[in-house]
């Protein structure tokens, strides 16, 4: 235990001394922010640019080489009718520049607030439903090669029936963590976030924080997602010639098991790589691979499996000589950029697999694979602003689970990946315009999906242990309470101040959940006053 605490202070000492003295992070919603599609995407996805789009959080000094945001942001910036520099000043705040900030040969500094007021209404029910989230982020430079950020948000809310629904299932606030009642029936929570970020070289990144991470080119991602809470994690990326590599190692968390005395509730680590290739201009291939392993187990506590350090490695080979049961994961992520406006994009997931009992078409249980299928057009029908995305997302039963939530491909009660977990198949779809600072997109959703039924495991559920499958052949995708799920959600946005992302926002959720167990139709209408800076997914 001691040694184990001695080697992450050994570490993040090391880190700490070799900080001299730009190197920031976008945030993972810049992918959604005003869109999935929006108008700074395009110049990403361009043919022969080089960008390696599947690697989120985007890296300042990167995206910086394809466009200059803050060009873009002052491109927005509406001029001060007052002649008075009181008024003028009291302008740029509200409508386009940070609350606060510093810029320095040393320290550049940016502060802003963060604000999260929302209300609405549900067919049903006179009540009002709402969020009230406030907050503060803080992030900058130090010298030429250190960035950082801190944000915190502190949230009460009373949410919508089906929302609630989900929470009452997982125990947690979906992407937010833990909660406590508020007033009977409403909830409380916080979220918080940072990092330091150090580039010694252009080519090399180094990053400690707490935080999400998304690999992928499209909405949802099969191999590692922004869906769950945030978890603590050293990460560090090479990008050179044709070539970026991701090494990660993170620590997750288990809620739902009894806590440990003096140890809280109990963890459990995972090391991710993932290797981002260009053929050519026009062709992506990016592999993936990760193990998630117990910090402890029956004899003693096991922590940081050094073997799995290694940074520039194969991980399966490794699991198999360590002789351990850990939870090894292999993934491919795979596009293709047509043209200037048109791109498609896949994902590949495999859990375990026997080539024979795939062939055999039989349905074992252990088959466990999931893929993914969409496209990108940008400026649709030429029309400069107009951007579509489609996609197709299928995940077989038993799919990212194992013998313990300690091993399974989760982290605080949700999914490392997809947020319906396992056994089903989903089609999403978004159609987004942004013309200057205003923003309209709509969200079309279906999805099948099996539910566990009179206590049985029919493998949606990640968070139960595959060794209870019913039976081991004759398993097939969406078995068990088939759920239908349709969700259209429209919604228009005004962006009020492009600096801290302070939006003004209303919006109509259609959304028809039909089982034997479950037959609830919801009609909402909501609008709300917020700044963006992470994905609040509710599309489950």
């Amino acid at each position: 235990m001691l040694r184990q605490k001695g080697f992450i202070m050994a570490v993040i000492l090391l880190i700490s001394a070799v900080f001299v003295l730009q190197a920031q992070e976008f945030p993972v919603n810049e992918k959604q922010f005003l869109g999935d599609n929006n108008s700074r995407l395009k110049d990403l996805y361009q043919p022969g640019n080089g960008f390696h789009t599947s690697i989120r959080p985007f890296l300042h000094d990167e995206v910086s080489k394809i466009f200059n945001g803050d060009s873009l942001d002052k491109s927005l910036h509406f001029t001060s009718p007052f002649s008075s520099r009181f008024y003028s000043w009291v302008w740029n705040k509200a409508f386009n520049e940070d609350l606060a900030s510093l810029n320095t040969e040393l320290l550049s500094l940016r502060i802003n607030p963060l604000i999260g007021f929302e209300m609405g209404k549900e067919n049903g029910s006179d009540e009002i439903r709402w969020l009230n989230a406030r907050g503060v982020r803080m992030e900058g430079r130090l010298g030429q090669n250190i960035g950082f950020a801190t944000t915190f948000i502190e949230n009460q809310s009373n949410p919508f029936t089906y929302e609630r629904m989900r929470i009452q299932q997982i125990g947690v606030m979906p992407g937010e963590g833990g909660i406590k009642g508020f007033k009977e029936t409403n909830y409380d929570y916080a979220w918080s976030s940072g990092y330091v970020s150090y580039n010694p070289t252009s080519y090399l990144n180094f990053q400690f924080g707490q935080g999400k991470h998304f690999i992928g080119d499209g909405y949802r991602s099969l191999l590692l997602s922004d869906e769950a809470f945030n978890y603590p994690y050293f990460q560090f990326t090479v990008n050179v010639w044709k070539l970026k590599y991701m090494s990660m190692v993170a620590q997750f968390t288990d809620p739902s098991s009894p806590s440990i005395a003096d140890l809280g509730y109990p963890k459990k680590y995972g090391t991710f790589h993932y290797l981002s290739i260009f053929a050519g201009k026009r062709l992506n291939i990016g592999l993936f691979e990760s193990i998630i392993w117990k910090a402890a187990d029956s004899s003693n506590y096991r922590g940081l499996e050094l073997a799995y350090l290694n940074p520039v490695i194969f991980l399966r080979p490794v699991e198999f000589s360590v002789g351990s049961p850990d939870n090894a994961l292999m993934g491919l992520n795979i596009s293709y950029r047509f043209s200037a406006s048109y791109m498609m994009y896949g994902q590949l997931m495999l859990d375990e697999m026997k080539f024979k009992e795939v062939m055999n078409g039989n349905g074992w249980w252990g088959n466990k694979q999931a893929v993914q299928i969409g496209f990108r057009y940008f400026d649709l029908a030429g029309l400069k602003g107009l951007n579509l995305l489609s996609e197709f997302n299928y995940a077989r039963p038993y799919m990212y689970s194992h013998r313990s939530n300690l091993q399974n491909y989760g982290h605080y009660n949700e999914a490392l990946a997809h947020p319906l977990g396992a056994n089903f198949r989903e089609s999403i779809s978004i159609l987004s315009y942004q013309h200057k600072r205003f923003f309209c997109d709509l969200k079309m959703q279906y999805a099948e999906f099996g539910a566990d039924s009179a206590g049985i495991n029919y493998g949606g559920n990640i968070f139960k242990p595959y060794d209870d499958h019913p039976f081991d052949y004759g398993n097939t995708t969406t078995q068990g309470d088939l759920n239908k799920l349709y969700r259209a959600e429209v919604r228009l946005m005004y962006l009020i101040n492009p600096a801290m992302n302070l939006n003004a926002v209303v919006g109509y959720i259609y959304r028809n959940q039909e089982s034997d167990q479950v037959n609830r139709k919801d009609n909402i209408i909501y609008f709300g006053l917020r700044t963006s800076i992470f994905n609040r997914y509710k599309d489950f």
